[in-house]
């Protein structure tokens, strides 16, 4: 009797991890040459997470949760333990995929850019503001409101004052507000949507990086005032020059690489592919050396080629047709990257901070969407685009630890331990939405 097409896929997948495990027990223990171990690493990856992907499509669900999945199973917390040493997506093996990684995120950006029409952003600049409006003035405020409502129903926080308990709260309630850019993304690019939601989103999105990374210093600055943690406020000044040149830097940076492809692609045309990919490759190391953000440097970059040029179609065209194997690897070491160690220590907390976030990021969008007159499909469903969260949001976890000693490692936790539930269910709920408004092209 031959096997349905998601019964072969399963079979093979089921092979293929009988071939990854016999490598890894034959090894084990046995020193094996670093570019050696990222080679067979990189393989697993690619087929595995590929197949697990078109498994997911086939039960309606999208191909990064597919993605996700694999990377949350080999990675350090589900199979890890039971068969200790044979770890195949360590954290070592991640770091040796990092610059294939970055070049996935900026190459998600570049599109993100070039999807992003002037003629749409002039037109639903008001929806845009109002939106964006919402998530800053519902979201921050609410998720703030339950935290500080959990942190004294639980007796509040070990040897924490009653102000550093409200700055932690606040703090958890602004990085609430950030989002994964990347995973929203993704699922456009993998359903085809299009329409007034997925604009919307798209836009929001885009605009929403550059405020959330300036409300997050301006609400430091404020918390390390109500800390006192050893004399922080004086490093304020310093912060904020930072975040100023990390956003006008950013900008500057991404204008010059869009004029540059812009240029490429209507002198020369060849092997714009690779051009494309050389440029997230090198965005991608200008960006660690001085201190810039990559995604806004490649959106920027996607933005002015589709605006400002003609050959915007070309450049989304260059980067669709070959970008499948990064996108495998970004979301799949992003799954691997979850730590589900911290979900274990904080899981009250991080529960309460994601579904407060999910119920407030609802509210947000729907008052801005109302208050603009938006389509009754983009006020109830627009909100599932926001839900994801990944890199920015583990920066901001980072930074507090080391900015706010007294609370900064607990939120640390709680903050981890929420964007693993979050990575999850952004990408489900998000093809939900799109499907219930119509706007899900295809079922990849």
């Amino acid at each position: 009797m031959r096997l349905s097409r998601v019964g072969s896929r399963l079979l093979g997948v089921v092979v293929l991890l009988a071939t990854a495990f016999t490598v890894r027990v034959l090894t084990a223990g046995t020193p094996v040459d670093g570019a050696a171990d990222a080679t067979m690493v990189l393989g697993f990856v690619l087929v595995i997470s590929y197949l697990a992907g078109r498994v997911a499509i086939r039960v309606n669900l999208p191909s990064i949760t597919g993605y996700l999945a694999v990377g949350v199973l080999f990675g350090p917390w589900v199979l890890a333990p039971v068969f200790s040493g044979i770890t195949i997506l360590s954290h070592e093996a991640a770091v040796s995929l990092q610059l294939l990684d970055g070049a996935a995120l900026g190459l998600i950006a570049l599109t993100a850019g070039g999807e992003l029409k002037l003629s749409m952003v002039r037109e639903r600049r008001r929806s845009i503001a109002w939106v964006v409006g919402g998530h800053v003035l519902v979201v921050a405020p609410g998720v703030a409101g339950v935290m500080m409502g959990l942190f004294y129903l639980m007796g509040g926080l070990p040897d924490v004052p009653t102000a550093s308990m409200v700055a932690a709260a606040g703090m958890l309630g602004v990085t609430a507000v950030a989002k994964s850019p990347a995973t929203t993304i993704a699922v456009i690019q993998e359903y085809k949507a299009k329409g007034p939601m997925t604009d919307l989103v798209l836009a929001v999105t885009v605009a929403k990086d550059v405020v959330v990374v300036t409300l997050f210093t301006v609400a430091l600055a404020f918390a390390l005032m109500a800390v006192e943690a050893g004399g922080g406020g004086a490093g304020v000044p310093a912060l904020a020059l930072r975040t100023a040149w990390e956003v006008l830097g950013s900008l500057a940076l991404g204008l010059a690489l869009g004029w540059i492809l812009a240029q490429y692609a209507r002198w020369v045309r060849a092997e714009m592919p690779l051009l494309v990919l050389a440029l997230a490759f090198v965005s991608g190391g200008l960006n660690e050396a001085y201190h810039l953000s990559g995604l806004l440097v490649c959106m920027v970059a996607g933005f002015y080629v589709e605006n400002f040029s003609e050959h915007g179609h070309t450049l989304i065209q260059a980067v669709e047709k070959h970008a499948q194997p990064l996108y495998i690897i970004f979301f799949t070491i992003a799954g691997a990257a979850l730590d589900f160690g911290a979900l274990a220590v904080a899981w009250p907390v991080a529960v309460g901070l994601a579904l407060s976030r999910m119920a407030f990021t609802f509210l947000g969008t729907w008052f801005g969407a109302r208050a603009t007159g938006e389509p009754q499909a983009v006020r109830g469903l627009a909100w599932t685009g926001f839900i994801g969260q990944a890199g920015v949001t583990l920066g901001f976890a980072a930074v507090l630890a080391d900015r706010l000693p007294a609370v900064g490692p607990t939120l640390r936790t709680v903050i981890v331990a929420a964007v693993a539930l979050n990575q999850i269910a952004g990408p489900i709920l998000f093809r939900w939405g799109l499907t219930r408004a119509g706007e899900a092209q295809t079922t990849a």
